[in-house]
């Protein structure tokens, strides 16, 4: 299926527009279009004590923003754990469940260590 900014279509009309006329609104999409949307392993570190946070989310911009807003309580590791937080490593899954399955692991290895053998393997 045909993607156009991330949305994928099932049938695309376009309209050429006259001299002098603008693209905006030329082009129309129709018949079944839905939002792929990307799922995000990612790992934060503390600029205060260099501990690290690993997460998953389909938005990592807004949730660097959540897990640095004190006002913010849906993120209770990284309020127990001083920050602020910095983003050091992200990778794209195509489905939710494999980027949850992708931080299970990591945790299980532990961030320090997957960051520590990741380096080593980009390395050599």
């Amino acid at each position: 299926m045909p993607s156009l900014g991330g949305i994928e279509v099932a049938g695309v009309y376009a309209y050429m527009p006259r001299s002098g006329e603008n693209w905006t609104g030329a082009l129309l999409i129709w018949a079944g279009w839905r939002k792929r949307v990307s799922y995000w392993t990612y790992i934060l570190q503390s600029a205060t004590t260099g501990g690290y946070y690993c997460g998953s989310s389909d938005d990592v911009p807004r949730r660097l923003t959540e897990h640095n807003d004190p006002a913010y309580h849906g993120s209770k590791t990284t309020k127990r754990l001083e920050g602020p937080w910095e983003l050091v490593w992200k990778r794209e899954s195509p489905t939710r469940s494999q980027a949850m399955a992708l931080e299970k692991k990591i945790k299980k290895r532990g961030i320090a260590r997957y960051l520590a053998d990741l380096k080593q393997a980009n390395s050599q």
